[in-house]
């Protein structure tokens, strides 16, 4: 699944099964979890709770995570790009 530009979560939860691309920032979010693959391509991720990346994560920019806490179930590459 690949998000083209801004989520602004609203206080919701988003849950991918499969890869995901997060071509802009995601915010507003309680709980975000990708099983697949995910891209972080936009910046910025802001949860208030949990954020679960399952596979692989490249970072295509860039990225600033924040939440209750952040997991990693596998590789992280960032090229020249800083977390």
């Amino acid at each position: 699944m690949s998000f083209a530009n801004t989520i602004a979560g609203g206080s919701n939860s988003l849950g991918v099964t499969g890869n995901a691309a997060l071509n802009g920032a995601a915010t507003g979010l309680s709980t975000l979890s990708v099983s697949g693959t995910t891209a972080l391509n936009g910046g910025t991720v802001t949860t208030t709770g949990t954020q679960t990346y399952t596979g692989a994560v490249t970072l295509g920019s860039n990225a600033a995570l924040t939440g209750s806490m952040v997991s990693f179930g596998n590789t992280i590459a960032g090229g020249s790009n800083s977390l």
